[in-house]
């Protein structure tokens, strides 16, 4: 029994000094974490974030672990009095209004993987490469609670965790529902989301 229970603590040890892995592959600060899509009819939408583990940060409590945007879906109250106040042309004070980038904890429960899909693409002489880890700290300073107005093809989670790695907002979440609407230059447009990312069944099909 007791070798037994002394093996058990060295596996924990070992399992505790790799970090945090996801689906076998061991995560690291910078690394984008996506979640499968969510399709809500003709809309689908995948949720994106920004692993930040243990490092410190103005605003981030010791079980934080990733850095997010809220979604017009998690922040629906505020985005409805944001728009009703832009449509009644009312603008002082709307940024206490707009959702938020804020620190979270992960929830491994909603099956998220690191998906760093810019790494190594090439277009126009240039190469998407992860950043410096003090620019990806500044990036994530620059933007804690300071997102402004959601906009699922112009400003959502994915531009943000892409803005944070790279430092340019780029998002493919619009091929998720049609390709129609895509704005994103052909060769973006092109890649393939992959590791196992399901596609929107047509609810009307």
């Amino acid at each position: 029994m007791r070798n037994l229970i002394s093996m058990a603590v060295i596996l924990h040890v070992v399992i505790t000094a790799a970090g945090l892995q996801l689906n076998g592959e061991e995560v690291q600060f910078g690394d984008m974490i996506a979640y499968p899509p969510v399709c809500d009819g003709k809309i689908t939408l995948q949720h994106f974030a920004v692993y930040v583990g243990d490092r410190t940060f103005p605003g981030k409590e010791p079980e934080h672990d990733i850095f997010e945007r809220l979604s017009m879906c998690t922040n629906k109250l505020h985005f409805t009095l944001k728009a009703t106040m832009a449509w009644l042309h009312i603008t002082e004070d709307t940024e206490t209004l707009s959702p938020t980038c804020i620190f979270s904890t992960l929830n491994v429960a909603d099956k998220p993987y690191v998906f760093n899909y810019l790494d190594g693409y090439k277009e126009n002489g240039k190469e998407y490469k992860k950043g410096k880890e003090e620019k990806m700290e500044e990036r994530i300073r620059e933007k804690y609670n300071k997102c402004s107005l959601y906009s699922a093809v112009g400003n959502n989670c994915e531009h943000l965790a892409t803005y944070v790695r790279y430092g340019e907002k780029i998002s493919l979440q619009v091929n998720l529902s049609g390709e129609k609407l895509c704005i994103l230059p052909k060769a973006q447009q092109k890649l393939v989301y992959a590791k196992g990312v399901a596609k929107c069944q047509n609810k009307d099909g």
